[in-house]
């Protein structure tokens, strides 16, 4: 006698462990070396992004489109852009609280035409900051920092 069981229906957004906010399933195409693919991140909604245990690419380096540092290890990947990211930085929160700030920080994923992005200068180190690569800002004073220098845990909230 066999036995059937009705599937259950895949969740198409579901929370981890390793990201802070909900991850969205679709399908990934190109899966060699993926260990986890078809998420969809806030810093690259065009394509899915597969999770690879190291750089697809021929030097095993990669540079992380979010802060600009090169990485060796694993990546978020997105085949078609070549966009990859940090699994740390994929996973930095949408939302800043510095002491030294009265406004919450929000994540931008490059620059703001909001911004005038030509002189902007991270108002923690006093450092211009790249274009492209993600920031925290206050859109109200148009103001901005590096992710680190955002992210410094000796002066939030």
């Amino acid at each position: 006698m066999a036995l059937f069981t009705k599937a259950l229906p895949i969740k198409q957004q579901f929370n981890h462990f390793s990201h802070r906010h909900p991850l969205e399933l679709s399908q990934l195409h190109e899966e060699d070396k993926a260990i986890c693919s078809g998420f969809r991140l806030h810093g690259h909604p065009k394509h899915p992004l597969g999770l690879f245990y190291s750089p697809p690419y021929s030097d095993g380096e990669f540079t992380c489109d979010a802060c600009g540092h090169s990485g060796h290890g694993f990546t978020y990947h997105c085949a078609t852009c070549k966009f990859d990211l940090h699994v740390e930085c994929a996973s930095l929160p949408q939302i800043e609280k510095r002491k030294d700030h009265k406004h919450p920080l929000e994540l931008l994923c490059g620059f703001s035409d909001e911004l005038d992005d030509s002189n902007l200068v991270c108002y923690v180190c006093n450092i211009g900051m790249v274009k492209g690569c993600w920031i925290y800002c206050c859109l109200g004073c148009k103001i901005g920092t590096h992710l680190e220098c955002g992210a410094d845990h000796g002066n939030t909230v």
